[in-house]
């Protein structure tokens, strides 16, 4: 009920909306999504990922991240686990681009098992100050 409610604010007050297709994905990895006046900030938690298990798309107004946690390999004498917590498998989340981002500015790096995506607001879409001439 509560991420109904987050998914409905941000829905609303970024224009960012949430699709989830579970039919796809055995994991959802969290993410935040955080603004200032002329950037977008998406951050998604990928522990234990590189940049080679995470795809990244921007396709008719929609970004898309994918991948795939893999279970760690153990040697051959190690087959068993005892106890297994961590989400393993495929993921998608896909965020709809707001009207006002340049498509062609939206970067992505890794740091420390968290992916940042910037997406960059379009200047001409910016509120500016208007000044006022003395007659």
């Amino acid at each position: 009920r509560f991420n109904n409610s987050v998914s409905s604010l941000l829905d609303e007050l970024l224009n960012v909306t949430f699709k989830h297709d579970v039919s796809e994905a055995s994991i959802s990895p969290n993410v935040d999504i955080t603004e200032d006046e002329k950037h977008f900030f998406l951050y998604m938690d990928l522990p234990g990922l590189t940049k080679q298990d995470v795809k990244i798309t921007a396709e008719d107004s929609i970004l898309t991240i994918s991948g795939e946690r893999k279970v760690v390999e153990t040697s051959e004498n190690e087959k068993h686990y005892s106890y297994l917590e961590r989400g393993y498998g495929s993921f998608k989340r896909s965020f709809k681009i707001p009207e006002n981002i340049e498509a062609g500015t939206i970067s992505a790096a890794m740091k420390h098992g968290v992916l940042e995506i910037t997406l960059t607001k379009d200047e001409k879409q910016l509120p500016r100050q208007i000044d006022i001439n003395v007659a």
